[in-house]
C-alpha cells in the first residue's frame, strides 16, 4: 500500500515499512510526505492540483534512472 500525507516539514520525504513472516514479506506500505512535493512536477502525487511540466529535478531523476 502506497499513501500520501502532508507531515509538514519534519525531515523525511518517505518512510516504507514491512511485515514479514519468516523469509517472506507478507505486507508493506510506504507514506510519502507532500509537504517536500513540487506540484509543477510531473512526479507530484496529484496531477489534479497544478499544471505539471517536466522540471529540472525530473530530468536528473530520469537521465539517472535511464541513462543513454
Amino acid at each position: 500500500m502506497v499513501y500520501e500525507a502532508n507531515d509538514v516539514a519534519n525531515g523525511w520525504y518517505g518512510c516504507a515499512n514491512d511485515n514479514a513472516s519468516g523469509s517472506c514479506m507478507t505486507s508493506a506500505m510506504s507514506r510519502l510526505n507532500t509537504c517536500y512535493g513540487d506540484c509543477n512536477s510531473s512526479m507530484y502525487y496529484n496531477p489534479t492540483v497544478c499544471a505539471a511540466n517536466i522540471t529540472t529535478c525530473d530530468m536528473r531523476a530520469a537521465s539517472e534512472l535511464y541513462p543513454y
